[in-house]
Order: C-alpha cells, then structure tokens, then sequence
C-alpha cells in the first residue's frame, strides 16, 4: 500500500456522519493528509449494520471513496496473535477491534481512531488520533 496511506477506523467515521455540519472533523483531517484511504471489511461491516435507511445514500458517497480490505486467513492470524498478546498482559479488547487492528498492521498502515485507549494496547499497531492527525505522514 502507498505510504501515505491509512486505515479508517468505523469510530472515525460515526462521529463525521454525526458531526459533518459542524466542518473540520478528524476525517476530514485524514482525508487531507493522506492520499489513500482504507478500511476493512470488519470496520465497514460494523458500519452497515448499524446504518439506518435513511442514510445509505450518506455511507455509499463516504465509503465509495474508501477501499475496502477484505478479512483473509493470513489476518485471521495476526488477530490471534493480538488476542493471545492482550489476553497475556489481561488488557483485552472486542474481537472487531482486534480484527481490524490486525488488517492495518497486516497492510502495514497507521490505523485512524477515536478509540486510543482499546488500540494502544496492540504491539506493532500505529494509530492516529485527532490529537496526532500528522504523526505518521511519511
């Protein structure tokens, strides 16, 4: 994947849907900052289900713009991995999280996140935040 590059968190994404009027959210930030954008299949899995109807037309034209990685057996490991680490140290997180951690460490991009206190606990992963939006543009 490009280096300029980066994982959309379905947290990241959420809070733009519900704060998009107010101008200047995290996405847009990350949306300024790199030229490619992705999310997986986990991520945009957890988005579709919680959509209501009323705004499909809203995650089409957002998502649309977002390339979605599929889930494959070689990230099914590296999410048992996660889970065998943070169950070790007793700090673990949902299975969706360490899911799509373990896709952005896998395709070796910063994954972009509100959630910084579930994903920090993962070796190997490096996350944004809306506190460090440029701190992995290489």
């Amino acid at each position: 994947m490009p280096k300029r590059s980066v994982f959309v968190d379905s947290c990241v994404l959420i809070r733009y849907y519900r704060d998009r009027k107010q101008g200047n959210t995290f996405f847009e930030q990350i949306k300024q900052n790199y030229e490619e954008l992705y999310i997986s299949l986990i991520a945009f899995t957890e988005i579709m289900i919680g959509s209501q109807d009323n705004s499909l037309e809203f995650w089409n034209d957002v998502l649309n713009t977002i390339t979605i990685v599929p889930f494959t057996q070689k990230t099914v490991i590296k999410t048992r991995e996660i889970a065998f680490q943070l169950k070790r140290k007793s700090m673990m997180i949902e299975l969706a999280d360490m899911m799509i951690a373990a896709t952005a460490i896998e395709n070796d991009c910063p994954l972009a996140t509100i959630n910084q206190n579930h994903f920090e606990r993962i070796d190997g992963l490096k996350i944004i935040t809306p506190e460090l939006p440029r701190l992995f543009i290489q």
